[in-house]
């Protein structure tokens, strides 16, 4: 079959006397078609007219990029159709520091993630918190760096053995009594100060319960911190949430996530999520027209008296992992964003792979916005075309 190159951006076929089209089979050899070039597609024809069915600019077998929960990977295309993704596959969890089994948590079954650090010891009375390290084998550490409880040296106004009562074990008159935290008291028995009950179960509601000095710190990290990773980054953002994609014109998505830290600290929150398209049968006979997609995320709900913004990075081909720097980049309060939401806008095309990686970072205005009362987090994607012209034009 003879070529004849025209040039157009339109689907290629091949034009046959009677005025009727198909594609250009393979080893089609009726002298009466003329094959109009276009872009190669994966359909098991030859799109751009010279001779080879399927293939890139070098000559090889058509290829797209793909991953899944582990990383990357490539499909290729075998008798019109892409084969199945070769990203790595789920493995055992180890203790190594990664997420080995792909389910967005890095050594999760094991006491600690390989590397992580938390607080530890006690900040009552005289004590401070030191800090501990996850170290081989997935164990927490000695605690170093604080302060530990000394012997009571029955002074007067320290708690030096930080059990949450001065003096206790120390001299008093019988019949005299002393305050507790949480409201109880202690009674001199035998001439000695006894201990005082345990301390209240902190609970989240603007209260300092177990007199520690902060009010709603030590909660448990479920639900507090389910969505922290080893450390506040777009390398350790959170998918455990977002293991189905964002599907294009699909249904908008509603999470709840805190920003709040057990020790006070400041958080950040990262997320990071897939995109998918949705099949559209207008690219079949138009493979170079242009698809075009707006992703809109906001924050519909904060807590009370606090202040929440935040920034999406569009991450392309990019798996769970990849660094955010050099990425493209919008927030909320700029580029023409109004506060809590970003609305940003790209373009994709029928002959490649839309499905694309964002990563959205929530973050307090202040230090002080740190709150164990959640915020809400909703975002949609919507997609138009297959047009002529590229998007915006």
């Amino acid at each position: 079959m003879s070529s004849l190159r025209l040039g157009l951006s339109l689907a290629s076929v091949c034009v046959i006397s009677t005025m009727a089209t198909q594609g250009c089979a393979k080893g089609s050899g009726n002298a009466n078609r003329t094959c109009v070039p276009g872009t190669e597609v994966c359909n098991n024809l030859d799109d751009d007219c010279d001779g080879f069915v399927d293939e890139d600019e070098a000559g090889m077998q058509l290829t797209k990029d793909c991953s899944n929960g582990c990383g990357p990977g490539i499909q290729v295309c075998v008798n019109g159709a892409f084969n199945a993704c070769d990203a790595p596959q789920p493995q055992t969890e180890v203790c190594n520091g990664k997420d080995d089994d792909c389910d967005g948590f890095v050594d999760n079954g094991f006491d600690c993630a390989l590397g992580d650090t938390q607080k530890c010891g006690s900040d009552v009375g005289e004590c401070r918190q030191g800090t501990q390290q996850c170290e081989a084998g997935c164990q927490w550490g000695a605690c170093t760096g604080g302060v530990e409880p000394q012997d009571e040296k029955c002074e007067g106004s320290k708690d030096e053995d930080c059990d949450g009562t001065v003096d206790n074990g120390c001299g008093c008159s019988a019949g005299e009594t002393k305050d507790c935290c949480g409201g109880s008291s202690i009674t001199c028995q035998n001439g000695k100060w006894p201990s005082c009950p345990p301390a209240p179960t902190e609970i989240c509601n603007g209260l300092d319960e177990d007199c520690s000095g902060v009010a709603d710190d030590h909660l448990p990290a479920d639900p507090y911190m389910a969505d922290e990773g080893t450390s506040d980054s777009c390398e350790q953002a959170y998918t455990g949430a977002f293991v189905t994609p964002l599907i294009e014109n699909g249904a908008t998505k509603k999470y709840d996530f805190f920003l709040y830290k057990a020790d006070g600290s400041t958080d950040r929150d990262f997320f990071s999520f897939p995109t998918a398209e949705e099949s559209n049968a207008g690219c079949v006979s138009n493979p170079s027209y242009y698809e075009c997609y707006t992703i809109t995320v906001r924050i519909t709900k904060e807590p009370t008296g606090k202040d929440y913004e935040l920034c999406l990075y569009d991450m392309g081909g990019s798996s769970a992992g990849a660094s955010c720097a050099g990425k493209p980049k919008t927030c909320s309060k700029s580029g023409g964003n109004g506060p809590n939401e970003v609305t940003y806008s790209y373009e994709g095309g029928c002959g490649i792979d839309d499905d694309n990686r964002f990563v959205v970072e929530v973050f307090g205005v202040t230090d002080s916005d740190q709150s164990c009362e959640p915020y809400t987090l909703e975002m949609n994607l919507t997609g138009t075309g297959p047009q002529p012209e590229p998007c915006g034009v």
